[in-house]
């Protein structure tokens, strides 16, 4: 029904238009924050990775302890 009502008043589909292109550039430049954060987080987790010591050394000296 809005569809037809929209399609007798001038300007209303251009106005639609126009909204649907500006959330979809919003769209997309939330999809590119999103993508950035997300490697950032990977990135982080691959440095604190790289920094800790690995799990089957710590292992490895507690069962010479024992």
């Amino acid at each position: 029904m809005l569809v037809v009502a929209g399609s007798f008043i001038p300007g209303v589909s251009q106005q639609a238009k126009r909204q649907n292109e500006i959330i979809s550039h919003q769209k997309e430049l939330v999809e590119m924050k999103q993508k950035e954060i997300i490697d950032s987080i990977n990135y982080a987790g691959r440095i604190q990775k790289s920094l800790l010591t690995p799990e089957a050394y710590i292992n490895k000296i507690l069962n010479k302890i024992k």
